[in-house]
């Protein structure tokens, strides 16, 4: 049964939407009013292009996949049946509260189907929570994972939802420089620090990526403390006295 949904104004200026053919973009729209009361429905491309272009030449399925490539869904299986997950859904959808609850198995953090749970005096258990999602715990493990593991390389989709939490909308999580960061052991919160600042300065993703990579090269040259000092106190000593140093790209050459 299709349902009643909200279309904001940003979803026309999107920056990966707006490079889709215009029917995929149609397609999408027309998810979210199949879409139950948690953003899933059945992963069906024949009877989804009955509900959204039953009078259209549109191969659906073809756009379903661009819209996973993106990661505007999420395309899982449970029990030989497949289905689609929305994904940021509770951030930008406010079904009824009179909207059935929804019957479909969600999605666990790690992206792994899960069989529902019994409800907890009402709280949703940690295992719904959608990875896409602002979740308070995402950023916890994403920051921690950051710090603790330098020498494993953080996926891109992590360090653009990262970028995002901090206001960047136009964050690409396969942008040649930021994987380029990632490889090279840049952190989470550096590039969150560095988002944060571009949205200050109403800048985009590429400002912030310059900000982060500008950072960096800067710490290659500033003084190391002395070998008696721990490692927390040398990287802090460190970052202070890149963050003295630093001056912002527009200001370099400019006469004090």
């Amino acid at each position: 049964m299709a349902r009643a949904r909200n279309i904001k104004p940003g979803f026309f200026q999107n920056e990966n939407l707006v490079e889709y053919p215009f029917e995929v973009r149609l397609l999408f729209i027309g998810l979210w009013t199949l879409a139950d009361k948690k953003g899933r429905l059945e992963d069906r491309p024949k009877k989804i292009k009955m509900g959204v272009f039953p009078a259209d030449d549109v191969n659906v399925e073809n756009g379903l996949v661009l819209l996973k490539a993106d990661k505007f869904i999420d395309r899982y299986e449970v029990d030989g049946v497949k289905y689609i997950q929305i994904s940021n859904w509770e951030k930008h959808q406010s079904p009824h509260h009179t909207e059935k609850d929804s019957v479909i198995p969600p999605l666990s953090n790690s992206g792994e189907p899960v069989k529902p749970q019994k409800q907890d005096g009402g709280n949703p258990p940690d295992s719904l929570i959608h990875r896409f999602t602002d979740s308070p715990i995402q950023k916890t493990v994403a920051s921690t994972r950051a710090s603790t593991d330098p020498q494993s390389p953080i996926p891109g989709g992590a360090a653009s939802a990262r970028m995002r939490q901090a206001g960047l909308a136009d964050a690409n999580p396969s942008h040649p420089k930021l994987l380029a960061l990632l490889a090279a052991g840049i952190t989470l919160d550096e590039l969150w620090q560095a988002a944060s600042e571009a949205v200050q300065k109403k800048k985009g993703f590429a400002y912030a990526l310059a900000l982060a990579e500008g950072r960096r090269r800067d710490a290659t040259t500033a003084p190391l403390p002395s070998k008696g000092e721990s490692k927390q106190a040398q990287l802090e000593a460190r970052n202070a006295a890149v963050a003295a140093a630093w001056v912002p790209p527009e200001m370099r050459g400019v006469a004090s």
